[in-house]
């Protein structure tokens, strides 16, 4: 019986450490939102997106490309989506050390980035991928856009870097 006793103690141990050495999970949090996506649309050119911090955090763009949103655009043979071309552009970063915060309940005017993932900027009649493939231009896209939940400056990059997805919308040019 002794034997019985002990173990009994050393299980009643484990679970008082357990209780006290147990952190909880962060829960997770919403994701800001996108707005001013509507479908169906025909043309890149007339979408006028909005970021909407609907979180109860603040969050944070890249000072690099604040404001830039990239398409995404669903490949209905795989069920994938695929990126559309970026644009690499030279430049200097202005106050490269100061963070871009959203604060929760605020809005901020963002950039569709769409030039490059189109074949011709006047006249488009195919969506370039990130890896040059040609893809009919009529179809179901989506804008995602890159955020923290921490500063995020030229110098420092967050360890997480989260993305943000629009409702999808179906283009017919």
């Amino acid at each position: 019986m002794p034997y019985c006793k002990n173990s009994m103690t050393y299980g009643v141990g484990l679970i008082i450490c357990c209780f006290f050495f147990t952190k909880e999970a962060p829960s997770p949090t919403l994701a800001p939102s996108i707005r001013g996506v509507s479908t169906p649309c025909r043309s890149f050119a007339d979408i006028k997106i909005t970021l909407a911090n609907t979180t109860a955090i603040s969050v944070f763009l890249s000072r690099v490309w604040p404001t830039a949103a990239r398409l995404q655009r669903l490949n209905p043979a795989t069920g994938k989506w695929e990126f559309g071309g970026w644009p690499i552009r030279c430049g200097t970063v202005v106050d490269a050390s100061k963070p871009i915060e959203i604060k929760p309940g605020a809005s901020r005017a963002m950039d569709l980035e769409w030039d490059l993932s189109v074949d011709d900027r006047d006249q488009p009649k195919w969506f370039i991928t990130a890896d040059d493939t040609q893809r009919a231009l009529s179809g179901t896209y989506r804008i995602v856009l890159e955020y923290s939940e921490e500063p995020w400056t030229v110098f420092h990059r967050p360890k997480r870097v989260l993305n943000t997805f629009s409702t999808q919308f179906v283009l017919h040019p």
